[in-house]
């Protein structure tokens, strides 16, 4: 009889351990499941990029442990095949933190040059240094009067303007410049080459009224046109050699005043201080010389030019501080 009851026993005790056993695998494999489930849901970083998830070479033993185990990771790594460099979630983080950072920094940027860059409002100033320089070479060439072999000539002037804004975008000022040439020119005179050397300077004091348009919602970047009205000084010396024997010297004295406009296009490099291109587009102008040619009695030449032109190789460059 209690062999019998044994053998009743260890089989109930053998069925309950069966059906546990069973109930823990399939707790098990829901648990690999819901593992599975949520790596499939992370994004890949690219196409050659599979996923790696250190916690499945663990042994589950049941649903509850799996499930915490999956909210206890905050960022599975990412592991790139054949040995490549490795991108863990942590470095994405990072990235995304910079990413968002200079995002932040430019919004900023933009910000401040939209709402609190007003380099143009009134009660401001700003000063200029002015630079610019033209050189012309020709050969060769017919005219009129003579045939030149060859003439050359170069340009240079340097200068400083202040302006006080007495009304937003507006600005009205002094400019000073002082300018040097020098020309050279070979030309042929009844068969001779003669050789006219020019040098000649002059001082320049302007005042202007300037204008300012932004280009778009900012100031950073605009265009301005310049309403000058030019008093100018110069002296001039020239030598003209026919031969070796006979020569030529004559000086000069002038005089000028000159209205014209002058557009240009203003940059914003850094903080307050620009960069300035500006071209002499129309004018008119009055001079008035007096000469005097080996010691003779002066001569006296008056002129009158309007001109309306673009010479490129006479734009003037410059720097601007803006406060």
């Amino acid at each position: 009889m209690r062999f019998f009851l044994r053998i009743i026993y260890s089989s109930i005790i053998l069925l309950v351990l069966l059906s546990i056993t069973s109930h823990s695998i399939e707790n098990t494999q829901d648990s690999l499941g819901v593992l599975h489930s949520y790596v499939d849901s992370l994004p890949l970083l690219k196409d050659d990029v599979e996923p790696t998830l250190p916690i499945t070479h663990l042994i589950l033993h049941n649903k509850k442990e799996a499930q915490d185990s999956v909210n206890d990771i905050e960022l599975l790594p990412f592991q790139k095949n054949e040995g490549k460099t490795t991108t863990s979630g942590s470095d994405e983080v990072e990235m995304a933190k910079s990413v968002t950072q200079d995002s932040l920094d430019n919004e900023s940027w933009n910000d401040y040059y939209k709402n609190n860059f007003t380099p143009f409002k009134q009660k401001s100033w700003h000063t200029n240094l002015i630079f610019n320089f033209s050189k012309k070479d020709q050969t060769n060439l017919e005219t009129i009067l003579v045939d030149i072999v060859e003439r050359g000539r170069y340009d240079i002037g340097v200068g400083l303007s202040a302006g006080y804004f007495f009304k937003n975008y507006m600005s009205t000022g002094l400019n000073v410049v002082y300018n040097r040439s020098y020309s050279d020119l070979f030309y042929l005179n009844e068969g001779d080459t003669v050789n006219t050397k020019n040098v000649s300077q002059e001082f320049l004091i302007t005042p202007f009224l300037r204008n300012y348009i932004p280009l778009g919602h900012t100031d950073r970047f605009s265009i301005f046109n310049e309403t000058r009205l030019s008093f100018g000084y110069g002296e001039s010396v020239s030598r003209t050699i026919y031969t070796i024997d006979s020569q030529d010297k004559t000086y000069g004295e002038s005089y000028m005043a000159r209205i014209g406009i002058k557009p240009g296009v203003n940059a914003f490099i850094v903080d307050n201080f620009s960069f300035e291109v500006a071209i002499d587009l129309i004018g008119f102008s009055m001079e008035y010389m007096s000469t005097e040619k080996n010691e003779e009695l002066p001569g006296e030449v008056t002129n009158f030019d309007f001109d309306f032109k673009v010479d490129l190789l006479s734009t003037s460059f410059g720097v601007a501080y803006y406060f």
